[in-house]
């Protein structure tokens, strides 16, 4: 099965016109296909007449011969893919807020889908994820050698991501913080203490201050360990939560919606670097530095605190 996402490219059109756009088969063998269900839209059968719709899924129970490779690669999914870097193994997504890092069994967009009709590949796989309301780079490989070499290289610590966070407060601990963390799966959150008790694992982060305001921090964090909100349930911890979090941090008065323009978390995964190692030349040939720019929103919180 291949599952190609409708951009706004391909949107309002109808699905027997999209189809022949992306493969060689007959008016003919399209209507026949979609009667017998061989090609259906988000899961459900329907007509050569439907219109698409942005973020539709169209799902084809065919063999790959009939698709046209170039189409589906240089026009599918570049839209909703904003690259920052690519070649032949790795390829480097600047993610917005609001998208998917993965699929979670919802409706909403996610950056494997678009990377799986952007390669016409299932071969492909994040080593790098970010949550839904955190923006910044997302790491993935193009294959399967080139996933499973990226996944060695981050348990070895030649991954180095840093992010750009606002805290509430005068933040005072800055240098490496270590806590002890325990998920709460039915909360899905990190629950964190300070000495380790059965079941816990290490979470830790190197954290850097980058400017002052009057009642907020700018700071950059480097992760040590790449734990489910660890961010904002360490700074959350020491008593310095994230701007604009209401997983973490409910209260109006640590910088929620009603502080600033902002309906997510002051969390921006801004720098990647891929460091080189012998073992790993094969897909890294050097120390390589990726930047994303902070974006607007967070660029107009910075604006409302003086900057």
């Amino acid at each position: 099965m291949r599952e190609i996402i409708i951009t706004e490219e391909f949107m309002d059109m109808r699905l027997d016109r999209f189809i022949s756009k992306v493969t060689t088969l007959s008016k003919g063998e399209i209507q026949k296909l979609l009667r017998k269900k061989y090609i259906k839209v988000n899961g459900k059968k329907q007509e050569g007449s439907y219109r698409t719709e942005k973020l539709d899924k169209v799902q084809f129970f065919l063999s790959d011969e009939v698709f046209k490779q170039d189409n589906l690669h240089s026009k599918l999914n570049t839209n909703n893919l904003n690259i920052i870097y690519e070649d032949k193994n790795i390829i480097l997504i600047d993610k917005p807020s609001g998208i998917l890092s993965q699929a979670d069994g919802s409706s909403k967009e996610d950056i494997v889908s678009n990377l799986i009709s952007y390669l016409n590949s299932k071969s492909t796989g994040i080593v790098t994820r970010l949550d839904l309301n955190t923006s910044g780079i997302v790491l993935a490989g193009k294959n399967r050698r080139a996933l499973m070499l990226l996944n060695e290289m981050s348990k070895n610590k030649l991954i180095d991501k840093r992010y750009l966070t606002l805290v509430r407060g005068d933040f005072d601990r800055e240098g490496k913080v270590t806590h002890y963390g325990i998920k709460d799966n039915k909360e899905n959150k990190l629950i964190l203490g300070n000495k380790k008790v059965d079941g816990s694992f290490e979470v830790s982060a190197e954290f850097i201050i980058k400017k002052r305001y009057k009642y907020h921090t700018l700071l950059e964090v480097r992760l040590i360990t790449g734990k489910t909100h660890q961010i904002r349930s360490q700074l959350d911890k020491m008593g310095f939560p994230v701007v604009g979090d209401r997983k973490y941090n409910k209260s109006k008065q640590c910088g929620n919606k009603d502080d600033f323009k902002i309906n997510r978390q002051f969390l921006h995964c801004y720098k990647l670097t891929l460091k080189y190692s012998e073992k790993y030349k094969e897909i890294v040939t050097e120390d390589k530095t990726f930047y994303s720019d902070l974006p607007k929103d967070l660029k107009n919180v910075l604006k409302e605190l003086g900057e």
